[in-house]
């Protein structure tokens, strides 16, 4: 996958993560956005899981680690 495929799928995410809707919204967003960055991270030893998760815009609370603004 190139950066815009990424960028693309962060994007998408994002659309998600703002859903004013339920608390688990977020949650679940989040999950599934670490999955597919450590797929991603396999894909592409060069891809940044801090910059994809800023990128997907999820509260820092759903995630163990900081994320890179």
């Amino acid at each position: 996958m190139t950066k815009r495929d990424y960028e693309r799928v962060a994007s998408v995410l994002a659309r998600f993560a703002r859903l004013e809707v339920q608390a688990e919204a977020g949650a679940v967003t989040a999950a599934i956005a670490d999955a597919l960055a450590a797929s991603f991270k396999l894909d592409n030893p060069r891809f940044s899981r801090d910059k994809f998760l800023a990128a997907v815009d999820v509260p820092l609370k759903y995630f163990e680690r900081e994320v890179a603004a």
